[in-house]
């Protein structure tokens, strides 16, 4: 080990506090998020192969993640509902994982939802940290020990790191097991010993056994493997011929492969049908229909832009500003660095990741991409390291992007994933109008919004969101917002989620969008991913109260602000049918604009909407019972 690469016992300690900090920011946030989306199917799947090694549920993820998060739960006793028709529909039904969820969580344990929950999530933080000690480690081999603790403390204070660190999912945990790989292969190559190589590959199956993308490794490796014996900079280099060279690595190559093959099959007890079949069901929920969303606009097809967009708005900026400023220290360090191969170990796997990222029309989170932050903490920890090192200026620059990253994660607690950074606002943008999923709403604020309710001692709520989650786990008492309050929304409290407000753009019936969600401003947000709004319609004479949180309109006001509403929906959708049945009702109510109500009525007659009756006889029935006649025609 050279000078360089050797750490003070000064940079020891921040390395230590630094994770124990990424340990604390992850613990601390966990009792106050609820269930997300894909902890649904992974946490009772990965109970379920503990309890009977059968692995038919949640085919498209390998298990070892799922397994590592359900030990705890399983020894605490859990109830599995193995004897659920769910378990047998699982044979033949992707979608049956998420009825089993659904028992297993929401059923048989549903008392003790939150603290499964938490003894699921603390394996993943414990992986998080061991993520956090190996990009130190490969930073601190490639471009020495201060540059390594930098990378340490950029990592251990990044809001998107750690907002899927505390989750029953696969990402945070494969990457942890990839860049392990990627430090153990950069030791054999600067010391040539085959027992780092062969528990570098033993780290590279881990990863695949934790999720198939990392199958991405091995042409990385290749790459590296490659690039080492065409430089003359790797293990190989002192042999006498270019054969030898290209021997001794082949050799190599088998002693990495072997485990980096075996062990995901292992994972699958042996089967390696098993590991062939989940692999090629990646995407068995995948929906052809689905519009992805990226900066206001929609495609079935996805965005080769998703992930670069994605990482530059996710991540925070100092990190961003020090990871682009590390590359042209590396490059400048590249011939006399502590690592041959360093410029090429930092950045060559993020790259391949990024190529085939753009590659993947799955645009549903940045989380996909996670491996790509290694390679920005650790370029990052170049630049911080060699500012500090060269003093005066550059060393105070150094401490006031550490304290912008750190003070801006602190303020970010415990709202990790939703966060984006400043460039974002300095847009005059939100989240929602960039990104949606994962990004910004994944069902973790349903239990702050109960919390919510009860301060505020609301009732009765319409709720939209995206969790997976009854409401009535958290005392919510929530109903489903009507499509005609699109237009016209009822007096009261409503919630929708950052994922809702955006995929309300395209709300699966023609025309009817949820207006006031864009032009209404909401009254809180909880969790900075819940938008809460209130309405109150005032009768004629009523003063507005002054200690109203919320809009108030008298309801000639509401009335003419929804017909408004209504006119622009229809003139984006001039054939729905339904959306020219309730414009030519609203219409026929106001008693005015009749020509117009005329035309509406024509269109819904001409959509099949209306049936032998004429306009008459329409605006007569319309009067007599409004209410029942605008709610008939959306439900049909």
């Amino acid at each position: 080990m050279s000078d360089a690469t050797r750490p003070t016992r000064t940079q020891r300690l921040i390395v230590a506090a630094a994770l124990c900090t990424f340990v604390a920011l992850g613990v601390g946030s966990i009792a106050r998020k609820s269930l997300t989306g894909d902890e649904v199917a992974h946490l009772p799947a990965g109970a379920s192969y503990l309890l009977t090694g059968d692995f038919r549920l949640n085919a498209e993820h390998p298990p070892l993640l799922k397994m590592l998060a359900a030990i705890p739960v399983v020894l605490a006793g859990a109830d599995v509902p193995l004897d659920h028709p769910s378990w047998a529909e699982a044979k033949t039904s992707p979608d049956a994982q998420w009825t089993f969820g659904g028992v297993f969580l929401f059923e048989r344990n549903r008392a003790r939802l939150d603290e499964l929950l938490l003894l699921g999530r603390l394996p993943m933080i414990a992986l998080g940290a061991l993520l956090g000690w190996f990009v130190y480690r490969l930073a601190r081999e490639l471009f020495g020990a201060a540059a390594g603790t930098a990378a340490a403390v950029l990592f251990a204070c990044s809001p998107t790191v750690i907002a899927h660190a505390r989750l029953v999912t696969t990402d945070v945990g494969a990457t942890a097991f990839g860049v392990g790989c990627l430090w153990l292969l950069a030791v054999f190559t600067r010391t040539g010993r085959r027992r780092t190589l062969l528990a570098a590959g033993a780290l590279a199956g881990l990863a695949i056994a934790s999720k198939y993308s990392s199958l991405l490794l091995l042409p990385t490796v290749a790459m590296l493997a490659v690039g080492a014996l065409v430089a003359r900079r790797g293990p190989w280099h002192d042999r006498p011929t270019a054969g030898a060279r290209i021997a001794a690595a082949a050799l190599d190559g088998a002693v990495f492969l072997v485990p980096a093959l075996v062990v995901p099959v292992l994972s699958f007890a042996g089967d390696a049908s098993a590991f062939l079949g989940g692999a090629g069901s990646v995407f068995a929920n995948h929906d052809p229909n689905h519009r992805y969303y990226l900066l206001g606009h929609y495609s079935r097809d996805g965005f080769r832009s998703y992930y670069p967009v994605a990482l530059a708005v996710k991540t925070a900026l100092p990190v961003l500003l020090c990871a682009l400023a590390g590359m042209w220290f590396a490059w400048r360090r590249r011939a006399n660095g502590p690592h041959p191969l360093a410029l090429a170990f930092a950045t060559l796997p993020a790259a391949v990741l990024l190529v085939a990222a753009s590659f993947n029309t799955h645009n549903i989170g940045v989380r996909h991409a996670m491996g790509v932050y290694p390679a920005l903490f650790v370029l990052g920890g170049v630049t911080l390291a060699a500012a500090w090192g060269r003093g005066g200026a550059p060393r105070v620059a150094a401490a006031l992007l550490l304290a912008w990253h750190v003070g801006g994660t602190a303020i970010a607690f415990p709202d990790y994933i939703p966060f984006v950074n400043e460039s974002v606002a300095l847009a005059g943008c939100d989240a929602a109008d960039v990104l949606d999923d994962s990004n910004v709403e994944w069902g973790q604020d349903l239990r702050t919004l109960g919390d919510f309710v009860r301060e505020q001692g609301i009732d009765s709520l319409a709720l939209s969101v995206l969790s997976p989650t009854p409401p009535a786990i958290y005392d919510i008492p929530a109903r489903v917002i009507h499509p005609r309050e699109c237009f016209f929304p009822e007096p009261g409290w409503h919630a929708v989620g950052a994922h809702p407000l955006v995929r309300d753009r395209i709300y699966p019936v023609p025309g009817f969008r949820f207006h006031w969600l864009h032009d209404v401003d909401e009254v809180a947000r909880v969790g900075n991913s819940i938008y809460v709004f209130r309405f109150r319609i005032l009768e004629d004479g009523e003063p507005p109260a002054r200690d109203f949180d919320g809009t108030q309109l008298t309801r000639r006001a509401w009335h003419d602000q929804g017909i408004a509403w209504l006119r622009r929906s229809f003139a984006d959708s001039p054939n729905a049918g339904h959306l020219a049945h309730l414009l030519a009702a609203e219409l026929c109510r106001a008693g005015r604009d009749l020509a117009d109500a005329r035309a509406a009525f024509a269109t819904a007659k001409r959509a099949g909407v209306v049936r032998d009756e004429d306009f008459d006889a329409f605006r007569i029935r319309t009067l007599r019972n409004i209410d029942a006649e605008q709610a008939a025609p959306i439900s049909k």
